[in-house]
């Protein structure tokens, strides 16, 4: 799993040890930004949300908290809270509640990451299941963070095959930028293969359709040679090698590069190219 540390540079700070204000998004647009800063019982509802106190959480929503409010240190409502969750069970009992009393999926904090966002960067697979599994809710598939990370990025991140196969059929299906990059001129599948996720990459490649650039091609090459190489060297022990399948991930990347030529050039017409 991926803390969140790593990609944002922000470490976790016990709430105990600092003080929390909260934005109540209903007073948001009223003019008067004195009014939209909320303490008291919001702070306590992400305090509950953080420590798995589910019976609290659902009496501070029955008294008419808002369950989107944010905290205006880092912008983060209690849904996005609970993705840090580890137990699983907990998990999805918190942010199932949380969604019946209104959750938005949709809000972002201020590193422009939503629910969904850190979801695909933690790898919380159980997490990306629910939400899809709401079709009338907004999950702003196309929301793009600080650092210019596409959730399919986030996804490729976490080094979660199925979550990347999901992102990857839905942006698909919505026509979105697969071969999108990011601040850091990383794509999808650079950000995989820098992982070294090649299972992932494969996804990419074989499921978004995505089209590899020059220099991906060229980093593919080399670690197919070295493969090559490892295997001389390496004596045969008769047991099945958990291999990352470098052989079939080139030939997805030559597949690829083939099919984004034009169909003049592949017809003929006397120009010569090569998938190299």
């Amino acid at each position: 799993m991926l803390a969140p540390s790593l990609s944002v540079g922000h470490q976790r700070q016990p709430l105990h040890d600092r003080k929390v204000a909260w934005i109540d998004t209903h007073l948001k647009n009223c003019g008067n930004d004195s009014h939209s800063v909320v303490s008291g019982r919001p702070r306590i509802l992400l305090e509950a949300v953080c420590q798995g106190r589910l019976r609290q959480v659902r009496l501070l929503l029955d008294a008419g908290v808002n369950v989107n409010c944010k905290d205006l240190d880092n912008g983060q409502t209690a849904l996005i809270r609970a993705m840090f969750l580890d137990d699983v069970k907990l998990r999805r009992r918190t942010a199932k509640m949380l969604m019946n009393y209104g959750a938005k999926v949709k809000l972002v904090d201020k590193f422009g990451r939503s629910a969904l966002s850190w979801a695909c960067l933690l790898g919380r697979e159980d997490m990306v299941k629910l939400f899809f599994s709401h079709p009338e809710v907004d999950l702003a598939l196309e929301s793009i963070d600080s650092e210019g990370n596409t959730n399919l990025m986030l996804a490729s991140m976490s080094g979660n095959v199925n979550i990347v196969k999901t992102i990857s059929k839905v942006f698909r299906r919505n026509r979105l930028d697969v071969n999108r990059v990011n601040n850091r001129g990383k794509s999808a599948l650079k950000i995989a293969y820098s992982n070294t996720f090649t299972d992932c990459a494969e996804v990419l490649l074989n499921e978004g359709h995505v089209t590899p650039c020059a220099d991906e091609t060229n980093l593919l090459r080399e670690a197919f040679s070295g493969s090559i190489g490892q295997k001389k060297n390496k004596p045969h022990t008769g047991l099945r090698q958990n291999s990352c399948n470098l052989p079939r991930l080139f030939g997805l990347y030559t597949e690829q590069l083939t099919n984004s030529y034009p169909r003049n050039c592949r017809s003929g017409g006397g120009v010569k190219y090569s998938t190299y």
